[in-house]
């Protein structure tokens, strides 16, 4: 029986550390790209076309340079943004009212009904914060305009109310006069008048004074 070389009977082992630090390094990298808003963004881009050939890293770069001109002061891309979300909710509020008008179903025409409806209370939300951003001025001072209406009303409304409280301390006052003048006219007594003598009064004897002597 022969016997093999001993160097070619022992196996070389898998280091398992080697798998373990690539998992923890590729798991590292996904938490800092998950709590990146940026690097987010990225992902969920390429998970909505998934099936389109997009390179991750130009996405993050075009992202970041629009970033930087919004640090810079510069609206331009909010402003586009703001606007093609609206147009894009005006055109699915047509689309539900056109498939509402068209449907037979009452429960269809129900679910048309909403959908439209929200797509519209979104486009003018969506409208007004573009307008708020284009003219914020506007907003500052129709807001001062309306406090100082407010501030103006309180003080004609505390004005007349101490008004009607001096008029009613006054009507208390001259009611609680009315009340507490209760003198009546007094017959005078004169001083000279005559007093007739009283009549003698007869005390009773002191029996026991005179049983003593």
């Amino acid at each position: 029986m022969e016997f093999k070389n001993k160097k070619e009977i022992v196996t070389t082992p898998v280091e398992p550390k080697a798998e373990e630090n690539k998992n923890i390094s590729n798991a590292v990298r996904l938490s800092k790209a998950l709590t990146n808003s940026i690097k987010t963004s990225a992902l969920s881009i390429t998970d909505i076309y998934i099936n389109d050939k997009l390179d991750v890293r130009t996405i993050i770069s075009e992202i970041e340079d629009q970033f930087k001109t919004i640090l810079n002061g510069e609206t331009q891309e909010i402003e586009k943004m703001l606007f093609t979300q609206s147009k894009t909710l005006s055109t699915i509020f047509s689309n539900m009212i056109t498939r509402m008008i068209s449907t037979d179903s009452l429960k269809q025409l129900q679910v048309f009904a909403d959908l439209g409806l929200k797509a519209q209370n979104q486009c003018r939300q969506t409208l007004a914060v573009l307008s708020e951003l284009k003219h914020p001025k506007r907003r500052t001072t129709f807001i001062k305009q309306q406090n100082n209406a407010i501030n103006q009303q309180i003080n004609n409304q505390n004005s007349e109310l101490d008004s009607k409280k001096s008029v009613f301390a006054n009507e208390l006052l001259e009611a609680t006069n009315e009340t507490m003048d209760i003198r009546t006219s007094v017959t005078s007594v004169p001083s000279d008048s005559k007093v007739e003598t009283l009549g003698e009064i007869h005390g009773s004897k002191n029996n026991r004074r005179e049983n003593h002597q």
